[in-house]
């Protein structure tokens, strides 16, 4: 039997560099507002910087033999496992498995059992795109601050009215432990940006709760200010259980 073919690393698709501005939207406004690269213009540029590296998902096969195109959690919801498969004959090994939540518009995770084929089909653009950023570097410069790419559109509701007073979102704080790491920093700031603004617009009395929730757990950080921010982790890790928490 033959031998397989040795990869040649320097064929490897690095991607570092590759988006330019003009690859990059903008979503929501002033503090909310979140730059992407579209799952459409990603899957373009694997296409000319990656060819033959094709993303798919793998399946679960429960023990009656059922194949299912989520994963189930061990608390019942619903994930999915995205992997670029190798090109043939290239010696490279196809990547290791992505997962990646199943979501709803307001980021929250979906049970096994009523997830939709909508449901699938947007968490598979966006897995595929958190692929390609982990193991290729396809726009990671976005991914510190937000997920390079959020299929999931908005719920069918009729719009509503902009409220006078925005959601609080917690920025940089000249005296707060700016110890931890800049990069899991502002991810963990973007995570609770987004949960706040998710429940704010249907929970705007969030914002006074917080703030005098977090008044009490960190008397010493800018109590007597009149807007209440955080900054290092202990602080974020709080306000995104403060709000996962919210009733």
């Amino acid at each position: 039997m033959a031998d397989p073919p040795t990869p040649n690393w320097d064929n490897f698709p690095n991607l570092d560099d590759v988006i330019t501005k003009a690859d990059i939207d903008t979503k929501g406004g002033g503090k909310f507002a979140a730059d992407y690269v579209n799952h459409m213009k990603v899957s373009q540029l694997l296409r000319l910087h990656a060819p033959g590296w094709q993303f798919e998902t793998r399946p679960f096969v429960d023990p009656d033999g059922i194949e299912h195109d989520c994963w189930k959690a061990p608390n019942g919801t619903a994930y999915v496992k995205g992997f670029f498969r190798a090109p043939t004959g290239s010696g490279f090994k196809d990547t290791p498995d992505m997962p990646q939540a199943v979501m709803d518009n307001r980021n929250q995770s979906i049970a096994f059992d009523n997830v939709s084929a909508r449901d699938f089909t947007d968490t598979e653009r966006r897995c595929q795109c958190t692929a390609a950023a982990r193991h290729f570097g396809l726009a990671y410069q976005l991914w510190a601050k937000v997920e390079i790419e959020n299929p999931m559109r908005p719920a069918e509701a009729p719009p509503k009215k902009p409220s006078a007073k925005p959601a609080v979102v917690p920025p940089a704080q000249p005296n707060a432990d700016t110890s931890d790491k800049a990069a899991e920093l502002e991810a963990l700031r973007g995570v609770v940006t987004a949960a706040m603004s998710a429940v704010y617009k249907s929970k705007p009395k969030i914002a006074d709760d917080w703030t005098a929730a977090f008044k009490k757990q960190f008397p010493k950080h800018g109590a007597d200010q009149p807007k209440i921010q955080a900054l290092n982790k202990e602080q974020l890790v709080f306000s995104h259980e403060f709000i996962d928490n919210y009733k």
